[in-house]
């Protein structure tokens, strides 16, 4: 995905961890890491999106049969939802978010995980199976 560039990888790698650190000293290691959280979901989103576009564009074999576009596709439906979740909290705290609404986001949480889980239990049935070479001697 970085086309082998160390750098690249341990810079986004380290602004994850700085942040985390930050938060959590703010805070005092006991609360939630909101930001965090929102900042790893866009983080896995992004890196799904440009796998998902990298897949569409080099691939020559049906993408229905690939398992990468299935688990690329649950990441990004249920980690979108996760940012929604997440952000709705962080509101929670600040404007008195309804608790009616806090639930029924819940249960929609409840069919969004549910779809993903199908999405990856797909994904495993398009694994491709281990070859059996024999050998000559």
């Amino acid at each position: 995905m970085f086309n082998r560039n160390k750098s690249t990888f341990l810079t986004i790698a380290g602004i994850g961890f700085l942040m985390w650190i930050v938060e959590n000293v703010t805070t005092g290691f006991v609360k939630h890491n909101y930001y965090f959280f929102i900042l790893y979901a866009f983080a896995l989103i992004f890196f799904s999106v440009n796998t998902f576009n990298k897949m569409v564009v080099h691939e020559r074999n049906s993408i229905f049969r690939n398992p990468k576009f299935w688990i690329c596709l649950g990441i990004i439906i249920f980690y979108s939802f996760f940012i929604l979740v997440v952000t709705t909290g962080i509101t929670l705290i600040v404007h008195k978010v309804s608790v009616q609404f806090r639930r029924d986001l819940q249960a929609i949480g409840v069919f969004s995980n549910l779809l993903v889980n199908l999405l990856y239990a797909v994904a495993l049935v398009w694994v491709p199976r281990k070859k059996h070479y024999t050998s000559l001697f």
